[in-house]
């Protein structure tokens, strides 16, 4: 809030008073449901001081199995929820009718490899699994059924949480509005009676893609600031007077490279941005989109020990041959210099590429990598990562990283030398830029993107 205020004025607002804070609950622009594959969308509270950190959303979701449970034998199978973030197919934001955020799509995906390579698989132990559905449950042992819960979306990839700002006033602003696009039915996880990880019967598999989800009153909170007298208000109408206002915020890009049936591939990217700060790569299994795929086991003591077919990044490696390597290309230029093996570049990803309130990798989540097994199933830092000589991605306080607004970025991540592809088990190759984009915010509510 003392953003926009001049040092000179730090007594005038060390005074102030009737500064309040209060949480609103808003709901969808449509309907309370949504089905899978459908949008849902929120409008921000307008004329107001809104907390962008602190917006909410909050929705009863059920998994629907299908098959008769009580035929003999049964053949039923059983929905399970991922992660509620994988849920999420595309979230754009709009303000003032202009999409600052989102076009790219492929949210829930680019957001789920920026969690292998940065966050802590024991955070679904934490109270996070209880507020958002932390990895895949496996439910009660020995009695499978459809999983319900009342989950929480609180970890944005956009504006809402990564910006530079963490108060917007939305009457100088304007009109901000937040669209989702919800997973189809491939983000679920499908369950027979031996449980998650236990393949299906003959009977039960013919069920396996009839298997979905249902959402059901949907709501969003967010935090507005009070303060009182105007002053606040009048100060920053000054402040637009002399100059635009900039924020910046992140923007997420997904490029992906299909039906791989080789021990090579390449995934091309190409973009113009005033800063981009960070590619990940990785691979998957070319299936990652079928509707009732088995889950996979982790090992025991990682997570709640599943994951789902669709959030399943591996890297393909093998013990028994030559490893497997990689390599960045930004504008003919090679990133190392030389082909690296996949498992060193991940140990570079995770012990050395320190940013500023967050660890990349190991070094942030302290687990081990013991075994080339846990590695290829993403359990370690299989996500590949090149990072610009930013080091600010959190806060978006700086403009640090490569600007190729002069020259359009063109890209290229290759792997060689992956083994078990065949063009009957198919894989994909996936990258995620992650680049600064800026907000400038002018009187009258105009306001201009700059990617």
């Amino acid at each position: 809030m003392t953003t926009f205020i001049p040092s000179a004025l730090n007594y005038a607002v060390s005074v102030l008073d009737g500064v309040s804070v209060n949480t609103f609950q808003l709901l969808p622009n449509s309907s309370t449901s949504v089905s899978p594959s459908g949008q849902v969308s929120v409008a921000i509270p307008d004329g107001a001081l809104v907390a962008l950190d602190s917006l909410r959303m909050f929705a009863k979701v059920s998994g629907v199995g299908a098959g008769d449970p009580a035929a003999t034998p049964s053949t039923a199978v059983f929905a399970r929820l991922p992660n509620v973030n994988d849920m999420i197919a595309r979230a754009t934001v709009s303000l003032n009718g202009i999409q600052i955020n989102g076009a790219n799509g492929n949210y829930g995906d680019s957001m789920n490899m920026t969690a292998v390579a940065t966050e802590d698989f024991s955070r679904s132990q934490s109270v996070d699994s209880t507020l958002s559905n932390g990895n895949l449950s496996s439910g009660p042992p020995g009695a499978p059924e459809d999983q319900v819960g009342f989950f929480c979306w609180h970890d944005w990839q956009n504006i809402f949480t990564n910006c530079s700002q963490k108060i917007l006033s939305t009457g100088m602003a304007g009109s901000l509005v937040l669209t989702l696009t919800m997973q189809d039915n491939s983000c679920l996880a499908v369950c027979g009676a031996g449980g998650l990880g236990v393949a299906l019967t003959g009977d039960e598999a013919p069920n396996r893609g009839k298997i979905r989800y249902t959402m059901e009153d949907v709501r969003f909170t967010i935090d507005c600031y009070s303060i009182a007298g105007g002053f606040y208000d009048s100060l920053l109408e000054q402040r637009l007077a002399e100059a635009p206002i900039a924020v910046n915020y992140l923007e997420t890009y997904y490029f992906s490279h299909d039906n791989q049936t080789g021990s090579g591939a390449s995934a091309r990217f190409a973009l113009a941005t005033r800063c981009l700060d960070r590619i990940y790569a990785a691979s998957r299994p070319g299936g990652y989109g079928d509707v009732g795929a088995d889950a996979y086991a982790l090992q025991s003591g990682i997570g709640n020990n599943f994951k789902t077919n669709r959030t399943r990044w591996q890297c393909f490696d093998s013990l028994t041959a030559p490893a497997a390597t990689y390599q960045f290309q930004v504008n003919n230029a090679n990133a190392p210099a030389f082909r690296n093996p996949l498992i060193i570049g991940g140990a570079n990803s995770a012990f050395s590429q320190t940013d500023e309130g967050e660890n990349n990798g190991l070094k942030g989540r302290g687990n081990s990598i013991y075994s080339l097994d846990d590695y290829n199933q993403a359990l370690g830092v299989v996500v590949q990562s090149y990072k610009m000589p930013s080091g600010l991605m959190n806060p978006m306080s700086a403009t640090l990283g490569l600007n190729t607004k002069g020259v359009n970025a063109s890209g290229l991540y290759s792997v060689q030398g992956q083994s078990g592809i065949t063009a009957s088990d198919t894989a994909a190759v996936a990258v995620v830029c992650h680049t600064q984009a800026q907000l400038l915010i002018g009187l009258g509510r105009q306001v201009a993107v700059s990617y």
